[in-house]
């Protein structure tokens, strides 16, 4: 996927696991979420003030790894996170939401 700044792929490591023939690694085949890895577009300056955005970006994610309606964060490198792969985009949990909600008045 892409957004207006960052390039994303879903990094899934069960995949790699599942194709080794260790049983080892099957076994942890579970235990392995997959991730999501979002890298600046290279049509945006590598300069102080984007490093600095994506810093405080992974700050706040960081500060606020407490709380269940933020994604984990796993690390970040200059330009680059790897956080926590959701599965749904916000528009269906808000149009999940809603839908619930007119059910229950229709009800």
């Amino acid at each position: 996927g892409s957004g207006l700044w960052r390039d994303v792929w879903k990094v899934d490591p069960r995949a790699e696991a599942a194709s080794d023939d260790d049983e080892n690694s099957h076994q942890d085949n579970d235990i392995v979420p997959p991730a999501v890895l979002k890298v600046m577009k290279q049509e945006h300056p590598y300069d102080f003030r984007n490093y600095d955005r994506h810093r405080r970006d992974a700050l706040v994610m960081e500060r606020l790894s407490s709380s269940e309606y933020v994604v984990d964060i796993y690390g970040y490198c200059a330009n680059s996170v790897l956080s926590e792969y959701v599965g749904r985009t916000l528009d269906n949990l808000i149009y999940e939401d809603n839908k619930s909600k007119d059910d229950k008045e229709d009800g």
